[in-house]
């Protein structure tokens, strides 16, 4: 994932990333809606936002996660830095 000061925030309008939860007691599904820079791997991608959401919703909110679900809604390429030339 990327920040969302970079150019990928601006290119998919800032409006990820996005979550849903349904909360029963101190249980939690959560579904996680992110913007992925290529050439990002997907799967790293979606496996490292899956551990860190479990994680920090443990620890700060107490609940147990039953299950995150981690969906790369978009994918956009992000233009390399451009080099100036010497004159």
């Amino acid at each position: 994932m990327t920040p969302a000061g970079s150019a990928l925030g601006r290119a998919v309008g800032r409006r990820y990333p996005k979550a849903d939860a349904q909360v029963a007691g101190d249980r939690v599904r959560i579904t996680v809606e992110v913007a992925v820079a290529w050439p990002a791997s997907l799967v790293d991608v979606t496996a490292g936002v899956r551990d860190i959401v479990r994680s920090r919703l443990g620890e700060l909110a107490g609940l147990q996660v039953d299950t995150v679900d981690v969906i790369a809604a978009k994918v956009v390429h992000e233009d390399a830095p451009t080099r100036r030339r010497v004159q």
